[in-house]
């Protein structure tokens, strides 16, 4: 990597950082340092880094602090994304709650989905699945990761960003701990319920009219 590449890589986790610590509103240590690896192939880190994974974060026994970026041709640098689940962890604390509000909160802070918005994406992948629940998101997390993986992520981050406006920071803080939960107040006619029908008509508003990505487009590479 050149000099150049090296000083864009660090501000690049540098924004990444304060935007996550601002993301939050809670202190956070910057210190000890975690230790960030950029590899163009996941083979090289093969015993940390699974098959399909885009980057990984994680607490060695050590107590030390690694991330692990994947960047080539086919794959962006996930910065913000991993970097929200290294401060998420710092700030808020490991996490009482399931995958889903752990990589929907990464998926939140990130925001991007290619040329396009995790909210437009999610947008369109709603109108093609009327059915679908929060629930669906929330208890069935692992099961579509496995399937869709791409999906999975990100109507994980627009069930965040939906939270993040109905409850504020604190809210989604609460259910990160363990102390609050979500729940159907009311069913309404199909499969919808209360929530779902709240969050559908919060990324609809919120995605707008923005383009979305062909359908090959986000199976070839999800979110990019």
């Amino acid at each position: 990597m050149s000099g150049a590449s090296v000083s864009v890589t660090i501000d690049s986790l540098e924004a990444a950082w304060a935007t996550a610590v601002a993301l939050l509103g809670r202190p956070v240590s910057e210190a000890p340092r975690a230790h960030v690896f950029i590899t163009a192939s996941r083979s090289r880190f093969a015993g940390f880094v699974p098959p399909v994974a885009k980057g990984l974060t994680m607490r060695l026994r050590t107590g030390e602090d690694v991330i692990f970026i994947v960047q080539n041709d086919s794959v962006r640098p996930y910065f913000r994304h991993e970097v929200m689940h290294l401060v998420a962890l710092r700030s808020w604390g490991a996490s009482r709650s399931p995958a889903w509000l752990v990589e929907g909160l990464a998926t939140f802070a990130d925001g991007r989905c290619q040329s396009s918005t995790v909210m437009a994406v999610s947008r369109d992948l709603l109108d093609a699945r009327p059915l679908l629940r929060v629930q669906d998101v929330t208890e069935k997390f692992p099961d579509l990761v496995q399937t869709e993986r791409g999906a999975a992520y990100v109507l994980a981050g627009s069930l965040v960003d939906y939270l993040w406006t109905a409850r504020g920071r604190e809210g989604v803080y609460r259910l990160w701990q363990g102390r609050d939960s979500l729940s159907e107040n009311a069913i309404l006619p199909g499969a919808a319920g209360e929530l779902t029908h709240a969050w559908r008509a919060h990324v609809a508003r919120k995605a707008g009219t923005t383009r979305g990505l062909p359908t090959a487009t986000f199976l070839r590479a999800a979110c990019g």
